[in-house]
């Protein structure tokens, strides 16, 4: 049995192939295992990261573990309304100033999980990025016209174009 079933056996995974074989390596076991709480618990990351401290660990306890789990992380982006909307721009620019330096991409790896997720429902990414953007820019009260546009050839290509001298933003928004 390799590590990837292993994994995804103690886990509960219902899908094997959901799990990449080098979906955890080492370094990030070492950057991740010990580093402060945020959305998981050290128990969590040492669960999906597979290396529980406690062997013993059963079928049920581990099925409520990767239930918490997923109401923490919908709770964590329900609260990005709340920042989104309501954090002072310092208190984001000290944040991502910290994150944009490190050398992991971990806003790159936030991209990434929402580009999954949608993926995985099949919802329109064309269409969600063209809304993120442009209500982004009329947040800091700028006016946009944003293009999603896709191309399927050997590979799947996006272009994104944003058309900064559109008019002003509609008043009646927010």
């Amino acid at each position: 049995m390799t590590s990837r079933e292993a994994r995804c056996d103690r886990v509960g995974s219902a899908d094997p192939g959901t799990v990449p074989e080098d979906s955890c390596p080492p370094e990030i076991r070492e950057q991740h295992l010990d580093r402060e709480r945020g959305i998981l618990t050290r128990k969590d990351r040492e669960l999906l990261m597979d290396e529980p401290e406690d062997t013993n660990t059963n079928a049920q306890a581990v099925r409520n573990r990767r239930y918490q789990i997923r109401k923490r992380v919908k709770n964590s982006i329900k609260d990005f309304d709340i920042l989104s909307r309501c954090w002072e721009k310092r208190d984001r620019e000290l944040v991502f100033e910290s994150l944009v330096n490190n050398k992991r991409g971990y806003l790159k790896e936030v991209g990434i999980f929402l580009y999954l997720g949608f993926q995985d429902l099949g919802a329109g990414k064309k269409r969600f990025l063209k809304e993120v953007i442009e209500e982004a820019e009329h947040r800091r009260g700028n006016a946009v016209d944003v293009t999603v546009s896709a191309e399927f050839g050997e590979r799947l290509s996006y272009h994104i174009d944003v058309d900064e001298n559109a008019s002003t933003p509609p008043a009646d928004a927010d």
